[in-house]
């Protein structure tokens, strides 16, 4: 009894990660994305696959701040909050920094 009421305290101090990740709703970012990047940037989409993690956050900032994918401006894919949502997904879903690359490793 005394394990399960320490289990009890830990989950309900969010300290029970699987539990809370089943229940969370997903964000308005995440579903944004899904309705608006997905759709072609997927395993069974039309382009090459897109996730948060295909970046790192300095890299979607610069994607976003040049405001353009494949020439068209970005508001005229998605409403302009969407956009923003998206964006925020993105940064906060993103790849951590890539390491650099071996400085001993020589290219023949």
């Amino acid at each position: 009894m005394f394990s399960l009421g320490i289990a009890a305290i830990l989950c309900a101090a969010d300290l029970c990660p699987s539990i809370h990740m089943q229940t969370t709703p997903p964000s308005a970012g995440e579903k944004a994305f899904a309705s608006h990047c997905a759709s072609c940037h997927s395993e069974t989409g039309p382009a090459s696959v897109i996730t948060p993690q295909s970046k790192t956050a300095d890299e979607w900032n610069a994607w976003y701040d040049a405001g353009k994918h494949l020439g068209q401006d970005l508001t005229g894919l998605a409403p302009e909050e969407n956009i923003r949502l998206i964006r925020g997904y993105c940064v906060e879903n993103a790849a951590v920094e890539r390491p650099e690359p071996d400085s001993s490793e020589s290219s023949s």
